[in-house]
């Protein structure tokens, strides 16, 4: 048996995954990520929003980035 397999039928992809090729942590983190992504894309941002969004992260960033990467100052 493969590690990971996909099955389509009419009302669902099956996912199947083998318990010994992960650990449930990583189960975990791919089951919180699916239900963001699938978050996301209800919302239906537009593309204007990436620009928006690298705004952001570049402002945190010159706001935080000499405390992260001098802690000891």
């Amino acid at each position: 048996m493969d590690a990971i397999t996909f099955k389509s039928t009419k009302q669902q992809l099956v996912i199947t995954i083998d318990k010994d090729a992960v650990g449930q942590d990583f189960l975990l983190k791919i089951q919180e990520m699916l239900e963001i992504e699938r978050l996301v894309q209800k919302l239906d941002f537009d593309e204007s929003l990436l620009g928006t969004g690298e705004e952001i992260v570049q402002s945190w960033w010159d706001k935080n980035q000499d405390r992260l990467l001098n802690p000891h100052r």
